[in-house]
């Protein structure tokens, strides 16, 4: 919905990071609490949704350093360190993503 209004990407980068903390709050109770009730398909897909988020927190925040570059020519090396962030959310459910492709494929 903050897409469609065309939000500051500020604000979605905020938003995700929301979302990020969400998903993994129920993560935590998938993995800890509940942890007999919920299978293990449910547990990866909260910990993959949730690091999706958090990447797209990080490429919003990017994107928000790349507008202020535009105007000054300062900040580069954060929209790299962003970007790179991003990455490494990525490639932390990597081996959960390969797992369930692989198992429903």
């Amino acid at each position: 919905m903050a897409e469609r209004k065309r939000s500051s990407t500020e604000l979605l980068s905020q938003l995700a990071k929301g979302i990020f903390d969400l998903y993994t709050s129920a993560y935590n109770l998938a993995v800890d609490s509940l942890k007999k009730i919920i299978n293990e398909e449910t547990k990866f897909y909260l910990n993959i949704r949730r690091f999706w988020y958090a990447s797209i927190s990080f490429i919003k925040m990017k994107d928000k350093i790349i507008e202020e570059f535009d105007k000054s020519g300062e900040g580069y090396g954060k929209a790299i360190a962003y970007l790179g962030l991003a990455v490494e959310s990525v490639n932390v459910v990597y081996k959960d993503i390969v797992f369930i492709f692989y198992k429903f494929n």
